[in-house]
């Protein structure tokens, strides 16, 4: 008996949809794991979103406090309720912490019956003997999404600011989501502001994040000393989500 040659099967083309219905799963996988790689304001330390120490080099950190949701306020607005936590870092020009400049602030200091602090209240001729940078602060607060964190930054104005200072202005600023600075001569007990220092200060919003940052110095810091702080900060925020 003579068997016939059956003919192979061909192997059907894979079909478009199937090719289509792969991809798309792959595609969801691939947003999915992304997705979770994410952190969620939960998950970051709002320790990570100040300035670094490595990022303001010739300055010692002389405060680093640490804020939760029942320091922030002793009672709750809606948006509060969201709060996490918060950071704050205070820095000190290393120059500023040497005995001859202490002696010298603080001489000043007596004389005019301006308080003494540790750290020091920068006054007097030390502020038109040198140049720069005295101080630097640096806040971060963290809220559980960004609905609160810009109800926080529009809740709250500061009442007669510039009565604090001399030759005060406001400054456009552009920098996250929306953003407001300020400068001027920061006034002291002695009311004069020949000695006393400049300061200027941006605060913004970066999605679930409310920061300021502001610095202190010479009459020949300006508005561009801050900004580029702020900006190294802006970035440690979109880093750690």
């Amino acid at each position: 008996m003579h068997r016939k040659n059956i003919p192979a099967r061909k192997a059907k083309p894979t079909s478009f949809a199937a090719i289509f219905t792969f991809v798309a799963v792959l595609m969801l996988i691939i947003a999915f794991t992304a997705l979770r790689s994410v952190s969620s304001p939960h998950q970051v330390s709002s320790a990570t979103l100040t300035l670094q120490v490595g990022e303001v080099s010739g300055y010692r950190l002389l405060v680093n406090t640490v804020a939760g949701p029942t320091q922030r306020t002793p009672y709750s607005l809606p948006y509060q309720k969201q709060f996490l936590d918060g950071n704050l870092r205070y820095y000190m020009s290393d120059a500023i912490l040497t005995k001859s400049s202490l002696s010298e602030i603080e001489s000043w200091a007596k004389l005019h019956h301006v308080p003494i602090t540790n750290p020091p209240t920068i006054v007097g001729p030390y502020v038109l003997d040198h140049s720069g940078v005295f101080a630097i602060t640096s806040e971060s607060l963290l809220y559980a999404d960004a609905k609160s964190a810009s109800a926080d930054f529009h809740c709250c104005t500061y009442v007669d600011r510039q009565a604090s200072f001399a030759h005060y202005q406001e400054i456009p600023a552009h920098l996250g989501d929306e953003a407001t600075a300020f400068g001027g001569i920061l006034d002291s007990p002695a009311h004069d502001p020949h000695y006393e220092v400049q300061l200027y200060a941006i605060r913004w919003r970066q999605g679930s994040v409310v920061s300021m940052v502001s610095i202190i110095g010479a009459h020949d810091v300006v508005f561009q000393d801050v900004l580029r702080l702020a900006k190294i900060q802006a970035s440690n925020i979109t880093h750690s989500f």
